[in-house]
């Protein structure tokens, strides 16, 4: 049987949920292993971070929706230097 409109819905709002959720909880995992953790501000393109960081960053960093994990504190500073973020 086919889903419903509704289930179909429901069922990718389940689904990011359990993604953001997930990244919470790693990423504060990661940060009391010393990872610095940093949020773009709204106005930031993401796509625009996501290319800085391709060409800035060497180091290990995560990224869900405009949150961002970084390995090493100086990435982390550069990275909020340039995006004015917190």
């Amino acid at each position: 049987m086919d889903k419903s409109i509704n289930e179909e819905i429901l069922d990718r709002i389940t689904k990011e949920m359990a993604k953001s959720i997930d990244f919470d909880i790693v990423s504060d995992i990661l940060v009391k292993g010393g990872w610095v953790k940093l949020k773009l501000c709204n106005h930031t393109d993401i796509q625009k971070a996501c290319e800085w960081i391709s060409e800035n960053v060497s180091n290990d960093c995560k990224n869900y929706y405009g949150t961002w994990v970084f390995k090493n504190a100086e990435d982390a500073i550069a990275f909020k230097l340039r995006w004015r973020c917190g």
